[in-house]
């Protein structure tokens, strides 16, 4: 009787095998896009879609609703959600500023 439950497991397990083996690494992407809205709620229409890194002027925030009113450097005004915002710039335009600094003082080699 013992000998069943153990050969149903190794015929279980033999048969996982193939779906572990196909599992590989993957990423979530970093890059997405913010609604900007004519007010302070998902109801108000979206005025333009923003990309993560943007920079913008935040002209005032509102702890009630959660949405802060912000400038866009082409001068559009609209809300997005507060959560959205951060106070320093992304990580991401943070490395490719540090990049550029470092090739400019580094050059590559001549060959």
């Amino acid at each position: 009787m013992m000998r069943l439950p153990f050969q149903l497991s190794i015929a279980l397990l033999l048969l996982a095998l193939p779906l572990l083996a196909q599992a590989k690494p993957a990423y979530i992407t970093d890059t997405f896009k913010v609604t900007m809205r004519s007010g302070e709620s998902s109801t108000h229409r979206i005025l333009r879609m923003l990309n993560s890194g943007d920079q913008v002027d935040l002209l005032s925030t509102d702890s009630e609703s959660g949405y802060s009113k912000i400038r866009t450097a082409s001068g559009l005004e609209g809300y997005v959600l507060s959560r959205q915002l951060m106070n320093q710039p992304s990580a991401r335009n943070q490395l490719k500023t540090l990049q550029q600094r470092f090739m400019s003082s580094n050059p590559p080699p001549l060959n």
